[in-house]
């Protein structure tokens, strides 16, 4: 990956909520604690989808 390039906010997300989810719930697998974080960002604020056109 290009290191210039700055993380999309998707990935921003996942990059840093992954980890809290894994160490909050280490029984979780991977896949697991992924579907947890996606569904997090489906509500969260830091999605550019969910702020309201003017």
């Amino acid at each position: 990956m290009n290191q210039n390039k700055p993380l999309s906010p998707y990935n921003s997300f996942i990059k840093f909520n992954l980890p809290l989810i894994k160490q909050n719930n280490p029984n979780l697998k991977h896949n697991e604690a992924f579907k947890v974080v996606a569904s997090m960002l489906k509500d969260s604020p830091d999605n550019p989808k969910n702020f309201s056109s003017l």
